[in-house]
């Protein structure tokens, strides 16, 4: 309803991936490079960690568009709550191939044989899972075994001019054994799984994600109204940036609900630039603490619910709704593809 009276193309902090959207931080430059860095060097097992909301699945995008799919095969998983047989079904579906249940030791055995082609073809194999802190235990632990899959490096390499392949080449004729990944299995989640992931013999390459400082915070808000607005004329006093800025403490998605709000309530009250005072009511509509968005709230009684961060918590800054409003959100697959729209997460009411 606001972009009519701002004079907006289009809606600035819509909280989707959106290329033309992409604000490249510090931070986030620095862990594209490390994830790309760390698939194309074969290092078996990769792990994104950061708060929710800081850009992970954003930044996940934006590495898959840039992958070229002669060298790069990607197998991503959005739905972590799987057993390690629905699990290796999907990567045997990938490959063209039946899966027949049995044994997951000899299924991950007969998968190796396919991922050696692979890399005979010079492609590298990735399996990207998101939300990975809720993958259950067991499926954990044979994924840890699929990540150690190697290959002794006698086969062909295609790329003889990157320098750390003539350096394992060297190595080879020295008479040492240089064994390769055969494929990459990067896990996407919270902290939590940092914990999960400690392993006596397997340790992770760990990128992680920062939260914004605050001047990158303005800068974040300003990058994405200048995709939006018309005539460029300012839409916040510099207090009503100020507080969101604090409130949001660095956080993309919760500057992005925050500013969203301020500029609903800013139309509502005909105002051409958010006044401090407006901005000071989009966040406490939005929670007396911003961030309780991400953990401060009710834990789930549903120990599967892939969405526990978001349930019973009141107040989401929902328009309209009283502040003792909580939110629910499916846990079953087909339910949560049904509430699913695009990438937006959406939810049904208590």
């Amino acid at each position: 309803m606001y972009h009519h009276f701002y004079h907006l193309t289009q809606n600035p902090f819509v909280d989707a991936p959106t290329p033309e959207f992409l604000f490249v931080s510090p931070s986030y430059k620095s862990a594209l490079q490390a994830l790309s860095n760390g698939i194309e060097e074969r290092r078996g097992l990769l792990a994104l960690i950061s708060e929710p909301g800081l850009g992970k699945t954003t930044l996940l995008h934006t590495f898959l568009e840039t992958i070229d799919p002669q060298r790069l095969k990607t197998i991503h998983l959005f739905y972590p709550h799987l057993s390690i047989h629905e699990m290796l079904e999907i990567i045997y579906h990938e490959f063209g191939l039946t899966y027949a249940p049995g044994d997951p030791v000899e299924r991950i055995n007969q998968l190796r044989n396919v991922l050696i082609e692979e890399y005979k073809k010079g492609r590298n194999v990735a399996l990207i899972i998101d939300e990975a802190q809720s993958i259950p235990p067991q499926t954990l632990e044979y994924l840890l075994l699929l990540a150690n899959l190697q290959v002794a490096h006698t086969l062909i390499i295609n790329d003889e001019d990157q320098p750390h392949h003539r350096f394992q080449q060297a190595l080879e004729r020295a008479g040492y054994v240089v064994a390769r990944n055969l494929i990459q299995v990067v896990l996407v989640g919270q902290p939590a799984l940092q914990q999960q992931l400690k392993h006596p013999v397997l340790q992770p390459l760990y990128t992680m994600l920062s939260p914004l400082k605050k001047r990158e915070s303005m800068a974040y808000i300003r990058h994405r109204l200048s995709k939006a607005a018309i005539n460029g004329a300012p839409l916040f006093t510099k207090g009503a940036l100020q507080r969101i800025v604090t409130a949001a403490k660095g956080n993309p998605r919760i500057l992005n609900s925050l500013c969203a709000n301020a500029l609903i309530l800013g139309a509502l009250s005909q105002q051409q630039a958010v006044s401090s005072k407006l901005a000071r009511k989009a966040i406490a509509d939005f929670g007396a603490n911003a961030t309780s968005l991400f953990g401060g709230g009710q834990a789930c009684a549903q120990p599967d619910c892939c969405w526990q961060e978001l349930c019973g918590v009141p107040g989401l800054g929902i328009s309209g709704w009283p502040q003792e409003t909580t939110w629910s959100f499916p846990t079953s697959p087909a339910l949560l593809q049904a509430y699913f729209v695009g990438t937006k997460r959406i939810g049904y009411r208590k």
